[in-house]
């Protein structure tokens, strides 16, 4: 009977849910501090890896329903509480168990990859103390009114399960820093709470608290509502219909996180603001679209009602697009001080010796594969390097501030001049770059003085120009997500089957998924080059950045480009046949049941 009751746990329906979302989590967290660590020229921690495995218990352990210990049906069973309690642990334990070794799989196999997953630490020893973790996690996450059959969701349940779900990971890592026997003598502390907290299980649970309450005085209560009520009422209703709960809660993160790779928070922590801040586009767009069918599932309770559509329309996307752009504000915000601390122009030493290194966006443009030499006033040049986006295609891009191993000093400090030109509008001589920071080894090489160039040092009023970002980056994003949210608007007519709008969901998750995947291997297998999309975007927009009309007339164009893809979508959501049955999708019905 025991086993009948674990089976019928809504956890295992949910299990497919969370086991998903930990791969995927995994994957993309493991990847950006793979990232990170390969321009660092470093490995991942364990400490770190603990970090990235334990976001997948956690989310898990948040919106696994972890809080209903027994339902209404079984406390009206002759089962003792502490059956109960421990079928409902038993639950949590084998589907947090079984998020912990889908992440260690993905461990492994970026292990195998990426080689930059420190490999000191046995999967033994990892698996061994993720395990105790969520042991650990599961039982202090149960100790809150251990009378009712639900825990409450109030201020000091929410904060205690942040403390626990925050600290459980910290503690991990100092007994897996500390060595096996601070792990042994965790796992002992375990053992011993789990006795104490099976012990202090009621013989029966109850519903509500059955402790005396203090008394309060309850005055009249007005019929009337008041004014800043009253005002309130239609929006907070039109939020909370088209609120999609936990699929949305868990959605919302990662939109959040897609802004601040949008706007170059990686850079703040050392990872570049390089190819992951174009390549999460398509995935971030696939976030936003997954969670819009659960969002219309509730709006049949406003239809009947005297609300225009057009709030709902505005409530039903434009919190997305604040999301992503209030993302981009921190991924800004994060990287200012970095940017500010960066030197853009530099002599460096590469595979063919000492070169001008300068920010892709400042870059030429071939369409043809062919460049014309770069010539001094005094007639020495130099042929720029073609570098190809594409590896079958003619069109290039190239450095037109390169030098080579034969240059002089002269042509060197004349190239750096006119990079410190193009990258920071400021003017700094040859003869200056010359005399501070260049010279020549005994075999006639000119190399960098001392550290290099420290040009943002010596000229603390140097700004680099990028362009305008924003407007672009946050376009590519939302301008595709409305048109599909459009196409899927459009199929809730009159005579529309049920399938159409399941393979325009499908369809298109699928799509950005297989493109995403598509840029993916491509550029592993170097038929298209990691920073293509990069340069397909900052090298216009630099170009049109540099004069006040180009900077105004990419704002307008975006906006107009906005503006068009809402209307569509607001004209679609107009006409759109709100039905009482709500279309279900198939991983959204078994969450919801």
């Amino acid at each position: 009977m025991s086993l009948a009751r674990l089976a019928r746990r809504r956890t295992w329906r949910m299990l497919p849910i969370w086991a998903l979302a930990t791969g995927v989590n995994t994957s993309v967290l493991l990847g950006l501090l793979a990232f990170r660590a390969a321009s660092q020229e470093k490995t991942i921690s364990t400490l770190m890896l603990i970090w990235v495995c334990w976001v997948g218990v956690a989310t898990y352990l948040v919106f696994a329903d972890a809080r209903t210990r027994c339902s209404h049906f079984e406390m009206s069973l002759p089962v003792r509480a502490r059956q109960l309690w421990a079928n409902h642990l038993g639950s949590l334990l084998v589907g947090g168990f079984v998020n912990i070794g889908l992440a260690l799989l993905v461990v492994a196999a970026h292990r195998l990859l990426l080689l930059r997953v420190n490999s000191d630490v046995s999967y033994w020893s990892l698996c061994v103390v993720l395990v105790t973790g969520v042991v650990l996690a599961t039982l202090l996450l149960q100790l809150p009114r251990p009378t009712l059959a639900r825990i409450p969701v109030n201020v000091g349940t929410v904060a205690w399960a942040i403390v626990v779900l925050c600290g459980t990971p910290w503690l991990l890592g100092l007994a897996a820093t500390a060595g096996p026997a601070a792990v042994a003598g965790l796992a002992v502390v375990v053992a011993i709470l789990a006795i104490v907290i099976y012990r202090a299980v009621p013989p029966t649970y109850s519903l509500i608290p059955l402790e005396a309450q203090s008394p309060e005085k309850v005055g009249a209560t007005s019929l009337s509502p008041s004014t800043r009520t009253s005002r309130l009422l239609v929006p907070l209703t039109i939020a909370r219909c088209v609120s999609a709960g936990a699929k949305e809660l868990a959605a919302v993160p990662i939109i959040f996180l897609g802004g601040v790779i949008l706007g170059g928070g990686l850079l703040a922590f050392g990872a570049g603001e390089r190819e992951l801040r174009f390549l999460y586009i398509p995935m971030a767009i696939y976030m936003m679209f997954a969670v819009i069918g659960p969002r219309l599932a509730s709006l049949h309770y406003l239809d009947p009602l005297p609300i225009s559509r057009r709030p709902l329309i505005a409530m039903l996307v434009v919190p997305y697009f604040l999301i992503v752009c209030l993302g981009y504000g921190c991924g800004a915000f994060l990287a200012a001080e970095r940017r500010s601390q960066l030197e853009y122009v530099n002599f460096e030493e590469g595979e063919s010796g000492y070169q001008v290194t300068i920010p892709l966006r400042t870059y030429g443009f071939s369409r043809d594969g062919t460049v014309q030499p770069v010539v001094s006033p005094w007639g020495e040049s130099h042929t720029p390097e073609l570098l190809t986006p594409l590896k079958w295609s003619s069109v290039a891009v190239y450095s037109p501030f390169g030098t080579s191993n034969t240059s002089s000093t002269r042509f060197v400090a004349l190239q750096i001049s006119r990079a410190a030109r193009a990258v920071y509008t400021a003017e700094i001589t040859p003869e200056t770059i010359e005399q501070r920071y260049l010279t020549t080894n005994a075999d006639g090489d000119v190399i960098p003085r001392g550290d290099g160039l420290t040009l943002r040092q010596d000229f603390p009023d140097l700004r680099a120009a990028s362009g305008p970002m924003l407007p672009v980056l946050v376009t590519l994003v939302t301008v595709p997500w409305l048109l599909l949210v459009a196409l899927l608007l459009r199929a809730y007519r009159p005579g529309v089957r049920e399938w159409v709008r399941q393979t325009i969901v499908w369809g298109g998750l699928a799509g950005l998924l297989a493109f995403w995947i598509w840029t993916s291997m491509t550029t592993l297998f170097g038929v298209m080059r990691p920073w293509a999309m990069r340069a397909l975007v900052e090298i216009p927009m630099l170009r049109l950045g540099q004069s006040a009309l180009g900077s105004f007339g990419v704002w307008v164009a975006a906006f107009g480009m906005l503006a068009a893809a809402y209307w569509i979508a607001q004209a679609q959501f107009r006409r759109m046949e709100i039905t009482t049955h709500p279309s279900q999708y198939t991983l959204i019905r078994m969450g919801s049941d």
